[in-house]
C-alpha cells in the first residue's frame, strides 16, 4: 500500500498570484506604451513631466512584475518535481503489486492442479475426510469467511491503486502541458523583454543626463562603441600610473563626424563583415597597437598588429577565432557556416584578452591563480614587444652575409669550465643561417607523427656550423615561437624520425639535450639579457661543436655528470680514470 501524497507541495502552488503577477506585467507594459505614445505627441511643460514619471515607473512595474512570475514559476516548478517523484514511487509500488499478482496465481493455478494419488490411500487407512484439500466438498465456514474477507480486501486495494494511478497520469499530462505552455511564454519573454528595451529606449538621455561638465573629447569618445571606450579609459588610466610610458600616444581614430566612413570588411563563412571605422591606438615601446570592433559580430574586439606577433601573449590565445559566447551566438544568427575561419588578416585578430578589456568575456585570462587586470596585459604587451625587436635584431645580424664570426657569449667561462684541457681550441665557425620551411613537423618523435602538420605559430632557421681544425660539418633546426623567449628555443641537431642520411651520434643528442634543457644557465631573466637567449645559445653550440669535432668518437658526452641511475662520463674526463668507470659512488 501506498502513503497518503504530500500535499506541501500543493500549498506552495499558487497559480493566482502568476495570474496576478502576468496581468501586472501586461498592464504595466500598456502604460509604458501610453506614455510613449503620449510622449510621441509631442508634450511640453507638466504633460511632458508626467509622461516621463509615467513612463519609468511602469518600467519599473514590469521588472517587479516579471521578478514575481520568475519566482512563482519556479515554485511551480518545484512542485511538479515533487509530485513526479511521488507519482514515480507509486508507480513502483504498482509494479510490485502486479509482480505480486501474477506469482499468487501462479501459485493458486499449481495448487488447483495438483493431484497426488496417495491421498486417497491416506482417507482409507486413517478415516479421515480429505473433501477440503481434494476440492470436492466444503469448507468450514469461519475459514471461507475470513479467505473471502482477505480475497476481498486485496480486490479493494488494487482497485483503488488503479483509480489512484489513473488519476495521476492525468495529473501528470495536465501539468507537462501545463509546463509546456509555460516554457514557451519563458522561452519568448527575452524577445518582449528585448522590445520593452527598444521601446523605452528615448527614455535612456533623459535618465542619463548630469548636470557635469562636459570635457573636451567626450563627444568623440561617446561615438565609439561601449568596447573601444572601455579599453580607452583603461588605457588612459595606465598612463596617468606609469604602467605605460608617458609619452604613449593614445589616439582614437575614425570616429569623426563622417558617418558614412566604413572600416576594412572581409568574409566570414559566407557573410560579409566589417569592422568599425573608429578605433583606439596605443603606442606601446613603438609598437601601434591599435583596437576595433565589428558590430555585426555584438562588437567583437579585434586587434591589430594581425601577424604573430601578439600571438599566445596568454597560453593558448592565438586569436584564431571568435572565443566570445555572445560574438558565436551572434555570428550563428548571421549565417555564418560552423568552422569558418576567421579574417583575422583584414580585420584583426579576436583575442580573448580583448574582449576582456572590452568587457565582452569574464577572466581570468590565463588557468591557474593568475588574476585579470589590465596592467598585467599592458606589462606583457611592453614584454612582449621588447623580446621582438631583440630577436628581430639578432636575425638581422645573422642574416648578414658573411655571418657574424664572433658572437656575444653570457657564460663565457663555460666552455673553459666543461672542457678545461681544451680551450684553446677555436668554437666552431657559423657558415650559414637561413629561414627553413619544413613540409612536416621536424621534431616528430616518429615518421608516422611526422607526417602531420608543424606547429603552428611558429618560425623555423637552419645553421651550418663548420670545425676549422677538422673540417667536420654540423647541421641545426631552430624552432622560434612568438612567446620568445619565455619559450626557449628548441634545437634539432639529428631527426627523431631517422630522416638524415647522417648516422646517428649520440653526442649530438646530449648537446641538443643541453641546449633545450639548460637554457637557464644562459640569462638572467630579472635583467635585458633574456631577449639575447638566442645569441647565447648559438655561442653554447659553437663550443660544444668545436669540442666534438676534437674529439674521437669513442670521447665522452654532455651528459649528466651528478649522481644517479642515467649518469654518464663528464665532457672533461681523466683517461686514466676509465678503469674505474664502472664505479658507483
Amino acid at each position: 500500500m501506498s502513503a497518503p501524497m504530500d500535499t506541501a507541495g500543493a500549498d506552495a502552488m499558487d497559480p493566482a498570484a502568476l495570474h496576478a503577477a502576468l496581468a501586472r506585467f501586461d498592464a504595466a507594459c500598456a502604460k509604458v506604451e501610453g506614455a510613449l505614445e503620449e510622449l510621441g505627441g509631442g508634450p511640453s511643460g507638466d504633460a511632458y513631466k508626467r509622461a516621463c514619471t509615467t513612463g519609468v515607473r511602469a518600467f519599473m512595474d514590469v521588472k517587479e512584475a516579471s521578478r514575481k512570475s520568475y519566482l512563482e514559476i519556479s515554485k511551480i516548478q518545484a512542485v511538479v518535481g515533487e509530485r513526479r517523484k511521488v507519482l514515480d514511487d507509486q508507480h513502483l509500488q504498482l509494479q510490485n503489486f502486479q509482480y505480486r499478482e501474477f506469482r499468487l496465481s501462479e501459485e493458486v493455478k499449481l495448487c488447483r492442479e495438483f493431484t497426488c494419488g496417495q491421498l486417497e490411500r491416506i482417507e482409507a487407512d486413517e478415516g479421515a475426510s480429505m473433501a477440503r484439500f481434494l476440492g470436492g466438498g466444503a469448507v468450514d465456514g469461519a475459514e471461507h469467511a475470513e479467505r473471502l474477507g482477505l480475497l476481498q480486501a486485496e480486490l479493494e486495494a488494487r482497485r483503488r491503486l488503479l483509480a489512484e494511478r489513473e488519476g495521476l497520469e492525468t495529473t501528470r499530462a495536465t501539468m507537462e502541458a501545463d509546463g509546456k505552455r509555460r516554457r514557451a511564454f519563458l522561452r519568448d519573454l527575452p524577445e518582449r523583454l528585448t522590445a520593452v528595451k527598444d521601446a523605452s529606449r528615448p527614455l535612456l538621455p533623459l535618465l542619463e543626463q548630469r548636470g557635469r561638465k562636459r570635457r573636451p573629447g567626450d563627444d568623440l569618445l561617446g561615438r565609439l562603441p561601449r568596447p573601444l571606450a572601455l579599453i580607452h579609459g583603461q588605457l588612459a588610466g595606465l598612463i596617468a600610473a606609469g604602467a605605460l610610458d608617458a609619452g604613449s600616444a593614445l589616439e582614437v581614430e575614425g570616429a569623426g563626424d563622417d558617418d558614412d566612413a566604413a572600416g576594412p570588411a572581409d568574409d566570414y563563412g559566407g557573410v560579409r563583415v566589417a569592422a568599425s571605422p573608429g578605433a583606439v591606438v596605443v603606442n606601446v615601446d613603438g609598437v601601434r597597437v591599435a583596437f576595433r570592433t565589428v558590430p555585426a559580430l555584438a562588437d567583437l574586439v579585434v586587434v591589430t598588429p594581425a601577424d604573430e606577433s601578439l600571438v599566445d601573449l596568454f597560453p593558448g590565445d592565438a586569436g584564431d577565432d571568435v572565443g566570445a559566447e555572445a560574438c558565436a551566438q551572434a555570428a550563428l544568427a548571421l549565417g555564418v557556416k560552423p568552422g569558418a575561419p576567421f579574417p583575422y588578416a583584414a580585420l584583426g585578430r579576436p583575442f580573448a584578452w580583448a574582449q576582456w578589456l572590452g568587457g565582452l568575456a569574464p577572466g581570468p585570462l590565463a588557468p591557474g591563480k593568475l588574476a585579470p587586470s589590465s596592467r598585467l596585459v599592458v606589462a606583457r604587451l611592453r614584454a612582449r614587444v621588447a623580446a621582438a625587436k631583440a630577436l628581430d635584431a639578432q636575425l638581422a645580424a645573422l642574416a648578414k652575409r658573411p655571418c657574424p664570426t664572433a658572437l656575444p657569449c653570457y657564460d663565457d667561462a663555460w666552455r673553459a669550465k666543461i672542457a678545461p684541457s681544451k680551450a684553446a681550441v677555436p668554437p666552431a665557425e657559423l657558415r650559414s643561417w637561413a629561414p627553413h620551411a619544413p613540409d612536416r613537423d621536424p621534431f616528430a618523435s616518429s615518421a608516422a607523427a611526422a607526417l602531420e602538420d608543424a606547429p603552428p605559430h611558429r618560425s623555423y632557421y637552419k645553421a651550418t656550423f663548420v670545425h676549422a681544425p677538422s673540417k667536420a660539418a654540423f647541421a641545426a633546426t631552430v624552432e622560434l615561437s612568438p612567446e620568445y623567449p619565455f619559450r626557449a628555443p628548441r634545437w634539432l641537431l639529428q631527426r627523431r624520425d631517422g630522416g638524415d642520411a647522417a648516422p646517428h651520434d649520440p653526442r649530438l643528442k646530449d648537446a641538443e639535450r643541453e641546449l633545450n634543457a639548460r637554457y637557464d644557465e644562459l640569462v638572467d631573466f630579472e635583467d635585458a639579457s633574456r631577449g639575447h637567449l638566442l645569441a647565447h645559445q648559438l655561442c653554447r653550440l659553437a663550443n660544444m661543436l668545436a669540442v666534438l669535432g676534437g674529439g674521437d668518437g669513442d670521447g665522452p658526452t654532455f651528459g649528466r655528470t651528478h649522481r644517479g641511475r642515467d649518469r654518464k662520463k663528464p665532457l672533461a674526463y681523466d683517461p686514466r680514470a676509465r678503469a674505474n668507470a664502472h664505479r658507483v659512488d
